[in-house]
């Protein structure tokens, strides 16, 4: 998934979320609070704005490192690596599943320090690839194989050397 996406790092900070600032990843996004100044605490950005080349230069500019983000704008996100709890070992999440309430429920209670999402806008990067993973049920190479080569030749029964065999020639 990270070769084909871009991922945004969210951390966690006292049961609120942030975004770590990615000028290329900003850019077209609207924001869904002000964003203020660190220290002057000036309003560089109002709420629902789309960030434009000239102002994503500019929070730069102002060294911005992250973004508040709100739970609601986390919703419906996938991630790009699993979740597990450091404490008890149980996997809170798979790679490639979609964060829900009850997701960051169980990050908030683990008490996890950073997620990573897969960045998906639905206009300049599609979720096609995210999708054809979550279907392929497929675990090794050798599943892979037996499972193209039944349907090439849904005639033949497939063996390992066969499917092997089949491809080597192609």
């Amino acid at each position: 998934l990270r070769h084909f996406y871009k991922v945004e790092q969210i951390t966690v900070k006292r049961k609120k979320f942030e975004k770590i600032f990615d000028p290329e990843l900003i850019v077209g996004q609207r924001t869904f609070a002000e964003i203020v100044h660190p220290k002057s605490k000036d309003v560089l950005v109002k709420q629902n704005r789309k960030i434009t080349k000239a102002v994503a230069k500019r929070l730069v500019e102002d060294e911005i490192k992250s973004l508040k983000v709100e739970r609601k704008e986390l919703i419906d996100k996938f991630l790009a690596r699993g979740i597990v709890n450091p404490k008890t070992g149980e996997v809170i999440a798979l790679c490639n599943s979609i964060i829900t309430e009850s997701v960051l429920d169980s990050i908030l209670e683990a008490k996890i320090s950073s997620i990573d999402i897969l960045y998906i806008d639905g206009t300049t990067v599609t979720d096609s690839f995210r999708k054809t993973l979550a279907l392929d049920k497929v675990n090794t190479k050798e599943e892979a194989l037996l499972e193209i080569y039944r349907r090439l030749r849904p005639s033949s029964p497939p063996t390992m050397e066969v499917a092997t065999s089949f491809f080597d020639k192609l």
